[in-house]
């Protein structure tokens, strides 16, 4: 979604909260007249509910994007800058404040004063500071073209005590609700003499009101909604991908079971769970959020190729994920980060991104390849920078691959910052490669780098191949900032690495490896 850009320091003296009123409002026998249109006729009087709907809650929602407002917090530093821009689009007024370059708009410079005159009337003092001189902001006419479809609907309304008057809101796109919310606006009489800005529109002694508050609201309940779902065909786990990935949220009510076993080949496959929500009213959750339970079927011949970020048959496992009882077969699965490799793609058979849930009694063969923190199983387990949900968990699994990636690159996990890892193995091959100026780092046989999880009872058998000078390899991890508990390491395939590439020096950490010939660790049933 486009943004606002400020230029300069005046901007930040700028922005805040908001959502707009477009037109006067004069108080008659409980109803309201909007001002005087461009061609000075009045509209038909209309309801309190009607004007603000009209000129506030729509408006705000178009180019505030249903950023919450708090009734006494500091507003967040976009919401009034973004209420004002729209404000003067919907009121035809922002042409005046362009700046040219040529023939071409370079930006538009406001009043500053009078933006705070605007900010006043329609966000209190929350949104005063002191200032002066002129606000220069870039300014993208595009900024509300992603959220324009959004449809919203006045569900409730009614007069408080006060006198505030708070509405209930229902917002949907296309076919899918988003989260409601509930706004309150408080009326304040015009009581200054208009600027500049509002002159086209308002009158001293007019009628305005004030946002007070606005806060999303959960989901409503859908009692009996939930159903098992059983899994037949390829083109049914097609749709199952289709159906999450559309930014569906009622799927989370289900249940997924694979009932026969599947054949891939051929068969054009995009990963589950790639949708992200990139906005605040968008109830859909990040990644796959119930459980698919694989029923000790088996999946062959799955092929990825380029998956674009997370990728993996799940790109993402979110809260209330589950995936047990599955095999994978043959797989092949590679990410891509189409030519810019600062993005992060993390890649793993099973799951590319493992924010959170678990995954257990699963079984993978074949090939992963992909850049930053890919793995046999999972690319990356735990959450992301501002992750605060619970942590994830794999148990009982095991991966006889070849992974080949460039950082935080492991034969069961690329990398983690969070989880628990318990009784699972790692077989096969891990090859390390340079992209470009990048050398291979973090490369280990179990898991490529450890930060803050605890691997209980892993066990590897893994041939780490380094093509290209590296950092931080080693035979069982190339990083280590977690636990290692009762995990074994078969010494006839570690030759030439450290089990440990190199330790975090920070704290104090369980460090309980062995190593064992590859005879030994059968004869124990480790493979």
């Amino acid at each position: 979604m486009k943004r606002f850009a400020a230029l300069g320091v005046i901007l930040a003296m700028l922005t805040f909260f908001a959502c707009q009123p477009n037109q006067t409002s004069n108080e008659d026998s409980g109803n309201f007249s909007p001002a005087a249109s461009s061609e000075g006729s009045y509209a038909e009087p209309i309801t309190t509910e009607d004007l603000l709907m009209r000129d506030y809650v729509r408006v705000y929602e178009k180019y505030c994007h249903g950023l919450e407002l708090s009734e006494t917090d500091k507003l967040a530093d976009n919401i009034p800058l973004s209420y004002l821009f729209g404000w003067l689009l919907e009121n035809e007024q922002l042409e005046r404040y362009a700046v040219y370059n040529g023939s071409s708009i370079d930006y538009y410079s406001l009043p500053l004063q009078d933006a705070q005159q605007f900010y006043k009337l329609y966000f209190g003092d929350r949104a005063v500071q002191v200032g002066s001189g002129l606000a220069d902001i870039n300014y993208d006419s595009s900024y509300a073209d992603s959220t324009s479809a959004i449809e919203v609907r006045l569900e409730s309304h009614k007069e408080l005590e006060n006198g505030n008057y708070q509405l209930t809101i229902r917002r949907f796109l296309g076919e899918r609700e988003w989260y409601p919310a509930v706004y309150e606006f408080a009326p304040v009489e015009v009581n200054v003499i208009p600027n500049a800005i509002l002159d086209k529109t308002i009158q001293r002694g007019d009628k305005v009101y004030t946002f007070v508050s606005m806060r999303n609201l959960p989901m409503q309940e859908m009692p009996n909604t939930g159903k098992m779902v059983t899994i037949n065909t390829p083109q049914q786990l097609i749709e199952l991908s289709e159906l999450v990935n559309s930014g569906d949220w009622a799927y989370q009510n289900n249940v997924y079971r694979l009932a026969a076993d599947l054949d891939m080949s051929g068969v054009t496959f995009e990963p589950i769970g790639s949708y992200v929500p990139d906005d605040f009213r968008d109830p859909a959750p990040k990644g796959f959020c119930t459980t698919f339970d694989g029923q000790e079927h088996t999946i062959k011949n799955l092929s990825i190729q380029d998956g674009e970020g997370a990728t993996g048959l799940f790109a993402r496992l979110g809260i209330n994920g589950f995936v047990g009882n599955l095999k994978l077969e043959n797989c092949n699965i590679s990410s891509s980060t189409k030519g810019y490799p600062e993005l992060f793609a993390p890649t793993g058979a099973i799951v590319g991104l493992m924010e959170s849930g678990a995954i257990n009694r699963c079984t993978v063969s074949g090939n992963i390849s992909g850049s930053d923190s890919v793995g046999g199983l999972v690319g990356h387990m735990g959450g992301l920078v501002g992750y605060t949900g619970p942590s994830p968990s794999i148990q009982e699994c095991r991966a006889d691959v070849t992974v080949t990636g460039n950082k935080a690159v492991g034969g069961a996990i690329g990398g983690t910052s969070m989880g628990w890892v318990n009784e699972c193995t790692a077989l096969g091959e891990v090859n390390a490669i340079a992209m470009g100026a990048t050398a291979p780092s973090a490369i280990g046989g179990y898991i490529g780098r450890i930060d803050g999880a605890t691997i209980d009872r892993g066990i590897v058998s893994v041939e780490v191949k380094v093509h290209d000078f590296a950092n931080q390899v080693g035979s069982f991890t190339g990083y280590n900032a977690g636990n290692l508990v009762g995990c074994f390491y078969n010494t006839d395939v570690s030759t030439g690495w450290k089990t440990i590439g190199v330790a975090d020096l920070g704290a104090q950490y369980t460090v309980d490896l062995i190593g064992m010939p590859q005879k030994k660790l059968k004869a124990m049933g480790a493979f």
